[in-house]
Formats: C-alpha cells, structure tokens, sequence
C-alpha cells in the first residue's frame, strides 16, 4: 500500500534544533495519534526504516502511521461524526525533517523545543 501513496500539498519541512532520535519521532507520532479511533489498529505503523533510493543511493529514515479517526461534524449537527483515515508521515533526511500529515491530531504545542526552524 505505501507504494500507491499519493500525498496531497501540505508539506512541512524543517532544520530541527537538536539531533531527531528514537525519544522525539515517538513523541510527534504519539501526539500526532490522539485522535485515533478507541478500540481500532494501525493500518500502517512502520517507526524510522531506514530507505535508500537505488537510483540515487539517497539515504532517509521513514515513519508512518495510518489509522482510523473520528471527528465531530460541526457544519450540520456535533452529534454526527466523520470517520476517515488519519495519517502522519516523517521523513529525517541529514539534518532535515519532513511533515506530510492529514486528519491527525496536533503535533505542533507538545515538543516546541525540537521543532526547529520551519521553512518551504
């Protein structure tokens, strides 16, 4: 399935402050999970696997998760819920980190000391 992966264009990229370890991609995944359905499974949960790029023999690490979520639908009535398919994905590439996120809870307030400097 990661291979039919298309990814819509929110993207963000950042030059974190300090080294990305094990601690901090834990942390944003887990922030980045509240929002998961109770009693439900990862569709995807893969944590730093490491990547190469044969062509290029460009070198990544890779964290994914993909679950079911629920949100209220507040346009017609806060009983009726929307439930869709929630997923965040982290790609470390040197010093850099990629964000491409949809549906998932807010990553954003729980680590501000690593998130760096954002940029385009």
């Amino acid at each position: 399935m990661p291979e039919r992966l298309e990814l819509t264009k929110n993207a963000q990229f950042y030059v974190p402050k300090n080294s990305i370890d094990d601690s901090i991609i834990n942390d944003i995944l887990g922030a980045a999970v509240e929002n998961m359905d109770t009693g439900t499974q990862f569709v995807v949960d893969l944590f730093r696997s490491d990547k190469r790029v044969e062509e290029s023999e460009l070198e990544y690490k890779c964290s994914v998760k993909v679950f079911p979520s629920v949100r209220p639908v507040y346009f017609i009535n806060e009983a009726l819920e929307d439930r869709v398919y929630a997923f965040i994905i982290l790609i470390e590439y040197q010093n850099y980190l990629a964000i491409f996120k949809k549906s998932c809870a807010n990553i954003s307030v729980n680590r501000p000391e690593f998130i760096g400097d954002q940029f385009v």
